[in-house]
């Protein structure tokens, strides 16, 4: 706490670049005890690290933030700030951080079951500090306590004191309270599995304090969860339930979701021996719904379960087989032979009582176990055969999603291209006005020429402005010519490139501006010359820009229709800004608007409010999926027969 407050001191008398180092520490100290302020102290570090071009700095703040998440108990979002932290690691050779990283992805990966991914994992990063003789970092004695873990889930119990065991070792040499109180916690529960209890509660009791002398409020919780199964298994059950309510309490505060969900699991197992069975199924609930939402298969498949056989207990036999099924499908890629077994006996149970319908099928236990005997064979062939079946199945899906996705982005390049030739419909006539109009220029001008020619008054000095009058309508039909040809161009894909946003809206003004005016809707413009770059494909941007210009000239059309007010001038009006490094383009009209609830429906494929002579319904679906690839926004605002508002967003490079 002392050296936090240091910390904060210094932060408030420090000014750019140099609150970096501080901002770390600080979020570093109270990652435990205060994450969300980790992640507040982590994020603006971030930003001054990125400005200033300060490599290390800016991996650890990203690294940090994600630590901020993983103690929330957000392992989602902890892996996605991991998943950004690592590149810029490696970018700076940093073996013993690049470890690091690797240790908390595979941290999440074991919280989520993916047990082989994580002991991989976790290997790797050891590894990788024993080649550069980091053996007594704290990398590595984390690393050698969750190689533990591995092998504690899979009751390799003598694998898992080894590592547990050198990785306390080794924290205590270096007085690591944090390893040290990890280390001591899990080698108690090996303990308490093993029925040793007495070394099971001593090692508990020693995690508990370490924990609690750093304020490691996970660690607490881990703790105390870890106290109440003790006493749970020596059946002191109210001291189970009170330790079990002390961590649910700390969780809470916390809003450690991992630990939530492993707590309602106690409770659960607590109720069932105090044969309060509502209450032992509404903590169970509360976990997986939980579970579910982060993700936490591990988790997830052992609640499932427990359900499952609690819903039995009871003799709910549909409930049990629904959970049942839940836990198969989840578990079924490590062959858990005692599962399937089990959910074909509650299979076999159904298909009696739907055969003997006039007997009741729970007061049947010998039928079943008749049953069971006599297709104890058949189960067993008929699960090899599932086996082989699913595999074919397998194999045969990735076929289909293959060629699915190959489908799909044919039909998004035939969609974008029907979007384009409509556009290109829709602004020939316009595109003809704009081209005839210098061209009637150059026509009128010969013919005067000829006609001074013949009555000799052609003098030099109007023949030499005729000739840059006619210069000038050739650049600008030569202009309009070249822009037809990029906006028609056919791409596959889209390229990424600085664009400047203002120079693009400009050039696709320049294909309708006209045709506009001619349909009495006036085009204003307000833009910000400031905004910046964007990052994407100039000549897609025109095409959205042609697609939603073209949806309000009919929106402005269709109120005049039905308004009978034809003579009303429509107005359009583009405004460009830049706010927060992001830059936005709106464009507005004055037309009929979009009903409120349709705006939600407006983006989906095919979907259009349009007469069908007039859309198809593809544009703003096209538009939408445009930017999107440039990693932008789009939103509407609008109020029905008053406005409409196109709101894009781009990130400014």
């Amino acid at each position: 706490m002392k050296n936090i407050n240091v910390l904060r001191e210094k932060l408030k008398k420090s000014t750019g670049k140099k609150r970096v180092p501080l901002l770390i520490n600080l979020a570093f100290e109270i990652m435990y005890s205060e994450p969300d302020k980790c992640i507040q102290y982590s994020r603006e570090a971030s930003k001054i690290a990125k400005k200033f071009e300060m490599k290390m700095e800016l991996a650890f703040a990203i690294m940090h933030i994600g630590l901020g998440y993983f103690h929330k108990g957000y392992l989602n979002q902890a892996m996605q700030f991991y998943n950004k932290a690592y590149p810029h690691f490696l970018k700076i050779n940093n073996p013993e951080w690049t470890s690091q990283i690797k240790s908390n992805m595979a941290i999440i990966y074991r919280l989520q079951g993916k047990l082989d991914l994580a002991q991989k994992t976790f290997y790797n990063a050891c590894k990788l500090l024993e080649k550069s003789g980091k053996i007594k970092s704290l990398n590595y004695i984390n690393s050698l306590n969750n190689l533990g873990i591995i092998y504690d889930i899979s009751e390799k119990y003598d694998k898992a004191l080894e590592y547990y065991n050198k990785s306390l070792k080794l924290a205590e040499n270096i007085q690591f309270d944090y390893g040290s109180g990890n280390a001591s916690n899990n080698i108690g529960n090996v303990y308490l599995k093993l029925r040793k209890y007495e070394k099971a509660i001593n090692y508990l009791n020693i995690s508990y304090k370490y924990k609690k002398k750093i304020n490691n409020k996970k660690g607490m919780i881990s703790s105390l969860i870890a106290i109440s199964n003790f006493y749970s298994k020596i059946s002191e059950k109210d001291k189970a339930l009170h330790y079990a309510k002390l961590a649910l309490e700390i969780s809470d505060n916390f809003k450690d979701n991992g630990s939530i969900i492993i707590i309602n699991s106690r409770f659960a197992e607590i109720y069932i021996d105090q044969r309060q069975f509502d209450l032992a199924i509404n903590s169970l609930k509360k976990a997986i719904k939980i579970a579910k939402k982060e993700d936490i298969n591990e988790k997830l498949i052992s609640l499932y379960l427990q359900l499952s056989n609690l819903y039995e207990k009871q003799k709910e036999i549909p409930k049990a087989l629904e959970y049942h099924k839940l836990f198969t499908e989840l578990t079924f890629k490590y062959n858990n032979a005692e599962s399937a077994k089990k959910i074909s006996e509650i299979e076999v149970m159904l298909e009696t009582e739907q055969k003997e319908r006039k007997i009741e099928f729970l007061q049947k236990e010998k039928i079943i176990k008749d049953l069971q005997i006599k297709a104890k064979e058949e189960e067993l062939i008929k699960k090899k055969n599932k086996e082989i079946e699913i595999n074919k199945m397998n194999k045969l899906l990735e076929q289909r999603v293959r060629e699915e996705l190959k489908k799909r982005e044919e039909q998004q390049l035939l969609l974008a291209r029907k979007s384009k030739l409509e556009s290109l419909g829709k602004l020939a006539a316009g595109i003809a006005h704009e081209i005839n109009q210098p061209i009637t220029h150059i026509s009128l001008g010969v013919g005067n020429i000829l006609v001074r020619q013949k009555m000799n008054k052609l003098e030099d000095e109007y023949l030499i402005e005729k000739c840059n009058n006619f210069y000038e309508d050739i650049k600008r039909v030569n202009k309009i010519i070249n822009q037809i040809k990029i906006f028609s161009r056919d791409r596959k894909s889209i390229i990424f490139k600085k664009i400047d946003v203002n120079e693009t809206i400009n050039n696709t003004l320049l294909l309708i501006k006209t045709q506009y005016e001619n349909h009495r809707i006036k085009l204003e413009t307000n833009l910000d010359e400031n905004i910046g770059n964007a990052l994407g494909d100039k000549y897609k941007l025109e095409q959205v820009i042609i697609n939603l210009l073209g949806n309000a000239r009919d929106a402005i059309e269709s109120k005049r229709n039905d308004s009978d007010k034809t003579s009303n001038m429509g107005k359009i009006k583009i405004v460009t800004y830049n706010k927060k490094n992001k830059i936005y383009i709106d464009i507005t009209d004055n037309g009929t608007g979009i009903p409120e609830d349709k705006i939600d429906k407006i983006f989906d494929p095919f979907y259009t409010t349009k007469d069908p002579e007039k859309g198809t319904g593809l544009g703003l679906s096209i538009v939408y999926g445009i930017i999107q690839e440039m990693n932008g926004e789009i939103s509407i605002q609008s109020k029905l027969n008053e406005f409409a508002t196109i709101k894009i967003t781009l990130p400014e490079v």
